[in-house]
């Protein structure tokens, strides 16, 4: 979300300090040119938010997006790919060694 704010921002903005002499054969930045831009700006952020929602909402339909609790309690490594990531003996063994350094 932040990047989408601060690309809305600059999007806006350069109508503002549009400049005929970086280019030439466009338009001088002001109030007309913020005009011009707003528009621009508020699609960049809509657009990627409808798009986000509709993909999330297939995906939720389709596959699902939630684990059950059995699954959640399992541990999503072993229960989704079969594999323990956090395994009690290596997180003994990493914690003495830290303490050690």
């Amino acid at each position: 979300m932040l990047h989408g704010v601060g690309d809305a921002i600059g999007v806006v903005l350069a109508g503002v300090f549009a400049s005929l002499v970086l280019n030439a054969a466009g338009v001088a930045g002001g109030w007309a040119q913020l005009g011009r831009q707003s528009p621009l700006g508020a699609m960049g952020l809509v657009y990627p938010f409808v798009e986000t929602f509709a993909i999330l909402w297939i995906t939720n339909k389709t596959v699902g997006l939630r684990v059950s609790p059995n699954e959640r309690a399992m541990g999503l490594d072993e229960s989704e790919i079969g594999e323990e990531a956090y395994v009690p003996e290596i997180n003994q063994e990493m914690t003495r060694w830290f303490q050690t350094t």
